[in-house]
């Protein structure tokens, strides 16, 4: 995680939803995120939201190490494609996370109430 204040591009990309493309040999990009992307070793950067139900999930980063590129529609569309694939599948991870984590606590409470209702019974008897 970083803070998104030092980071404007990425920042954007998560408040508007549409992805960006930051190249190492461009005079106005932010230099925070010049550096992050030259510390992957990146030329050019395209920066994609992870969008799951109209809310943001993360970003995803696709970097050409090897030259300066120009993404052209299609490659942006399919990007966006496979960060919307990816991003359902983060989601349903961390709903499959939260209902094993319900089911489990469930299971808990289950047995605690059968332990209970033996010992009450017990009790009961103990008591006549």
């Amino acid at each position: 995680t970083y803070d998104l204040s030092h980071y404007p591009v990425a920042h954007h990309v998560l408040e508007s939803g549409l992805p960006a493309v930051i190249q190492h040999d461009d005079p106005s990009a932010d230099p925070a995120e010049l550096a992050l992307m030259q510390g992957y070793g990146g030329k050019t950067l395209l920066v994609l939201p992870l969008i799951v139900h109209d809310r943001a999930l993360g970003l995803a980063d696709l970097y050409d190490q090897e030259k300066t590129r120009v993404f052209t529609p299609e490659d942006v569309r399919l990007a966006q494609s496979l960060a919307a694939q990816a991003a359902i599948a983060l989601e349903n991870a961390r709903l499959y996370e939260h209902a094993q984590r319900e089911i489990a606590e469930r299971d808990r409470a289950e047995r605690e109430a059968v332990w209970r209702a033996f010992f009450e019974t017990y009790e009961q008897k103990i008591n006549t």
